[in-house]
């Protein structure tokens, strides 16, 4: 074989399996809440970009992985007002799935569609506050997520996906300290995942439920007010963590901005204090016993 198009084969080969490998890695780490690698990432860009990659890769749902981590990467590090700026990024890159309600006519949910409208209302529902366009958004999501997590189809939804759709509603109900709406939403969302029986039995799911209360006790953080579900939450940060399985639902859930909403100024004590000892916990040497 002529050796110039053995070489041209060869980057032909890598700039088809670049971008797909990207793509691939990036979508399971947002399906599973985790972090891809930066290389990962760069090439999940250019599997979207680049044309014809709709043949090896489901291009929207990469397309939203990437958004997904873009939007999350660094966010570590950002103050209030980046995290709003990082918002309205999002917003914009999501814009396509947030028109229309993820509940077809004929009663089957657009997966796709639900996942990215139940980012978008979690990203808002832990900012302090909403200005411009992102202020309409709040309520129509609300609707919609409501209206596709009742529906009789929604029983054939993940677990985990189950999970984090009802409490995005249980945590914007807390917000708005209407308590009984966010106890329904709180229930439907622990009935999605089992109540594990030891320690041993840790995994992304049931951390993610043992935190749905100490969650929705922060984002109802706010100046003035009693929190709700403060008892609960205690008892969340006494529950016995894998503090690995920990640190991911951590990051995965963006809950430094829920420590951020606690610890502004005039929200009280029990707050504070709550948002310290999830803190502290995060760092421990050892799974809490």
């Amino acid at each position: 074989m002529n050796r110039k198009l053995l070489v041209a084969l060869l980057a032909l080969a890598a700039l088809i399996a670049g971008p797909w490998y990207g793509a691939r890695q990036s979508v399971q780490a947002m399906e599973q809440g985790r972090e891809p690698s930066g290389l990962a990432l760069n090439l999940a860009y250019w599997a979207v970009v680049l044309p014809g990659m709709s043949y090896l890769v489901d291009v929207p749902r990469t397309a939203l992985a990437v958004a997904y981590h873009q939007h999350r990467d660094g966010a570590e590090l950002a103050d209030s007002a980046q995290m709003l700026q990082r918002a309205e990024r999002l917003q914009f890159r999501l814009q396509p799935w947030l028109e229309a309600s993820p509940l077809k006519a004929d009663g089957s949910i657009d997966l796709l569609r639900l996942q990215a409208q139940q980012q978008m209302l979690g990203t808002l529902v832990r900012l302090d506050q909403w200005p411009g366009k992102l202020a309409p958004l709040v309520p129509r999501l609300q609707q919609q997520l409501a209206a596709a997590l009742k529906a009789p189809s929604a029983a054939s939804l993940a677990p985990l996906q189950r999970l984090q759709v009802a409490e995005t509603l249980a945590m914007l109900a807390a917000r708005q300290h209407d308590s009984a709406q966010a106890e329904q939403w709180l229930a439907l969302a622990e009935q999605a995942v089992p109540q594990p029986v030891s320690i041993k039995e840790q995994t992304a799911e049931n951390t993610a439920r043992h935190l749905l209360r100490l969650r929705a006790m922060l984002a109802s953080c706010a100046p003035g007010q009693e929190p709700l579900f403060a008892e609960s939450a205690s008892t969340a940060l006494r529950q016995g963590y894998d503090v690995r399985q920990l640190r991911a639902q951590y990051t995965a859930g963006w809950d430094r901005s829920l420590l951020l909403l606690a610890r502004r100024d005039g929200t009280g004590d029990t707050c504070q204090r709550t948002a310290d000892d999830y803190q502290r916990l995060l760092t421990a040497a050892q799974p809490s016993r």
